[in-house]
């Protein structure tokens, strides 16, 4: 059963799933997860968190039928939208599971190549996602996932600074694994090696009235605290206030061009 964190963050993946993949961001991420990992005929390839099949899709394509791909997530109606691209490319080595990571039981030494693009920040326990990772990985196998600088994404890094005002407790989810230091220093302790990480920046400008209109939006992000919304613990006129502030904290970062909107990437590559 998930928790209701877990429930939250499934719900809001499901009322995601008939529009993920539309634009290029998605995309791009995999392409530069796929480009730092190889995957390689016969090879056996679990994807976290694989929600429409982005990663998984690609991978099978990879090993070739020799090879096989599973794909698990936690969001039916993203599997259900993987299910259809798979029935359509007629891909007979890929499987897909709806499970909790976190607690999926899992054979030991059993994947080549384990994957996760754009998710390892949501788990509530990446340590010990990272851990079962490692056994279940083969000997020399490697783990392939992506994260962000924490300053990246504008709207939640400065919910994150504002909610300190209003004590209250709303981590921006890139601070959840840190630095590449500290990244690299939590898989060293669970046993991984020949650690590499690549840094690529996907941010842009964006129309200040866009990022304004993120609020909303922003406030009703499940995190994984005692409280699943914590903005909406404040009062309303708390919560006018905390908007102005939202506002105005934009309003001075504001030029010309725009909302800088930075979004650097991090591919992370570590074997066991």
């Amino acid at each position: 059963m998930l928790t209701p964190y877990q429930q939250a963050i499934a719900n809001l993946y499901n009322q995601r799933s008939t529009t993920y993949d539309q634009g290029d961001f998605h995309p791009k991420l995999v392409d530069l997860l796929l480009k730092y990992l190889a995957i390689e005929p016969r090879q056996t390839v679990l994807d976290l968190a694989t929600g429409t099949g982005l990663v998984a899709i690609e991978a099978a394509k990879k090993v070739s039928n020799e090879g096989h791909v599973i794909g698990v997530d936690m969001a039916n109606l993203m599997l259900a939208e993987a299910q259809k691209k798979v029935k359509n490319l007629n891909l007979n080595n890929i499987e897909f599971l709806l499970a909790d990571i976190e607690n999926i039981d899992l054979h030991e030494s059993k994947f080549d190549r384990i994957t996760c693009c754009a998710a390892m920040v949501i788990f509530n326990d990446i340590y010990t996602v990272l851990a079962r990772c490692h056994s279940w990985l083969k000997s020399k196998g490697k783990l392939g996932f992506n994260y962000w600088s924490e300053t990246s994404f504008i709207e939640g890094y400065l919910l994150s600074k504002i909610a300190a005002k209003y004590n209250i407790n709303f981590p921006h989810w890139q601070q959840k694994i840190g630095t590449e230091e500290n990244c690299i220093n939590l898989l060293k302790t669970i046993g991984f090696r020949n650690i590499e990480t690549y840094r690529d920046q996907l941010g842009h400008y964006v129309d200040l009235e866009t990022v304004k209109n993120k609020w909303k939006m922003m406030i009703n992000f499940p995190v994984a605290n005692d409280n699943l919304f914590p903005f909406q613990t404040l009062s309303k006129e708390q919560l006018r206030a905390a908007k102005q502030d939202y506002y105005q904290e934009l309003e001075t970062i504001v030029t010309p061009q725009g909302v800088w909107n930075e979004i650097m990437t991090i591919t992370v590559i570590a074997e066991k």
